[in-house]
């Protein structure tokens, strides 16, 4: 073999050598890319469930009972798309509903329609994804407990699909006690 032919085989060595190492550092760069892309994705879905939480509690807050409704189907939806959450908002809805039950309606009232689609909603979620501290228990949750003097909702394990509960009042623009009786 002369040289000109070993000069020729060295070249195409060494170029195809580059080839490998470049198609190495191509596919290391790129799955570098795709974990960031992913990051950013959680994150920026983290983001958005954090803003649907904060409007959705924003609306249990507000007068009307068409928006308060909202805001109880909208803690749902959330518990329902975000695993990890689903104690926190268990606990939101039991304090919702043990401070807008404070007193028993009278006995011509039904109870308030935003505080029965909040048991049903806690009643017919499913309670396998319930973390150790959701339901209602007490201290150490945050100010999950309940207020003082008041008793605990016992709904962590509680299955409800079929129980009868009472029918909820109509839907009016009055939050419970408003309404003359």
């Amino acid at each position: 073999m002369d040289w000109a032919r070993r000069i020729e085989l060295v070249t195409v060595v060494v170029a195809a050598l580059v080839a490998v190492v470049g198609l190495w550092y191509s596919n290391i760069q790129t799955r570098q890319a795709n974990e960031q892309a992913r990051e950013d994705r959680s994150l920026a879905k983290e983001g958005q469930t954090t803003g649907r939480y904060t409007a959705a509690v924003g609306n249990l807050g507000e007068d009307k009972m068409d928006v308060r409704l909202g805001g109880v189907y909208a803690l749902q939806r959330i518990m329902q798309d975000s695993h990890r959450d689903q104690p926190t908002i268990t606990n939101v809805l039991a304090t919702y509903i043990r401070t807008h039950t404070a007193k028993p309606p009278a006995k011509s009232q039904d109870i308030p329609a935003d505080v029965h689609a909040a048991l049903t909603v806690l009643a017919t979620r499913d309670s396998t994804r319930d973390g150790p501290s959701a339901g209602t228990g007490g201290a150490g949750r945050g100010g999950g407990g309940p207020a003082p003097g008041q008793a605990p909702l016992p709904v962590a394990g509680v299955r409800a699909r079929r129980a009868a509960l009472p029918r909820p009042a109509a839907a009016s623009d009055g939050r419970q006690g408003d309404s003359p009786g």
